[in-house]
C-alpha cells in the first residue's frame, strides 16, 4: 500500500502542479526464489523441489513409488512414516532413503 503525502505549494516541492505525491510503502516485500524452490540432497544426488516440499512429495520427485520397507532420514534423524505427509523439508537438507532387503 502506498502512503499519500499532500502537496504543499510554495515549499520547494519538485511536484509542482500535482496534488499528491505517492511513495511506495516500505512494508511490502517481493517474493524471493528462496521461498519458491529449495535444493536438497537425496542419497547424495541433488534435487530441486518446491519451497513447501514434504518428505512425501520428495519421495515422488525422487521416483520412489513403492514405500514398503523403506525408511527416510533427514539430516541423520529418522522421520516416522506417519509424519511423511506433514514433515516440511528445508533448503540444503541431506536426505537418506534406506531400503530394507532380505538375505544373509
Amino acid at each position: 500500500m502506498a502512503e499519500n503525502i499532500p502537496f504543499v505549494p510554495g515549499r520547494g516541492n519538485a511536484c509542482a502542479g500535482k496534488s499528491k505525491l505517492t511513495i511506495p510503502s516500505p512494508h511490502r516485500s517481493a517474493p524471493t526464489t528462496a521461498t519458491l524452490f529449495m535444493e536438497v540432497l537425496v542419497n547424495n544426488k541433488a534435487y530441486t523441489l518446491p519451497g513447501e516440499a514434504t518428505v512425501e512429495s520428495m519421495l515422488l520427485a525422487a521416483g520412489v513409488s513403492a514405500t514398503n520397507g523403506i525408511a527416510v532420514a533427514v539430516n541423520s534423524d529418522v522421520v516416522p512414516r506417519d509424519q511423511w505427509q506433514e514433515y516440511k523439508l528445508n533448503n540444503n537438507d541431506k536426505i537418506m532413503i534406506i531400503k530394507a532387503t532380505q538375505g544373509g
